[in-house]
């Protein structure tokens, strides 16, 4: 039985090419949303890691600076290296930057701070270098 062109074209249905079409388009769209998405990712985790590594570095500031204006004396061993002698206690406190983190008595006391150097100006002050933070000059109150 033969069809006639007009039975043949009144025919609804899809073509395996009208498909394969379809789903190339369909991919390209899922390929670019995946890799906008992908990006977005890898933005939020560097951005998260910035901002951890800049709290970081605030803290750092913040304790030292509490620590030394309370402190009796304060001893510069090196740039890297001090220690902070309390009326309330007998033995100093040892603060170390061993390239990555602040110890406090060889425990971490703040971990991934960039940089870190501490100098001695005069007995009243001590100037901090903390990551990307400005110098910070700080007075010892007497």
């Amino acid at each position: 039985m033969e069809k006639t062109i007009k039975q043949v074209l009144s025919e609804k249905g899809v073509t395996l090419v009208e498909v394969l079409a379809g789903l190339a388009l369909l991919s390209m769209v899922l390929l670019l949303v995946n890799s906008v998405h992908l990006f977005s990712q890898k933005q939020t985790v560097s951005q998260t890691k910035e901002v951890q590594q800049q709290s970081d570095v605030r803290l750092a500031s913040n304790l030292l600076t509490k620590e030394i204006r309370r402190a009796e004396s304060v001893l510069v061993v090196s740039p890297v290296e001090f220690e902070i002698k309390k009326a309330t206690s007998t033995t100093p406190d040892k603060y170390l930057y061993d390239g990555k983190d602040l110890l406090k008595n060889s425990l971490p006391l703040i971990k991934d701070i960039p940089s870190f150097t501490i100098e001695k100006n005069s007995e009243e002050s001590i100037s901090l270098t903390i990551g990307s933070l400005p110098k910070t000059t700080i007075m010892i109150r007497k």
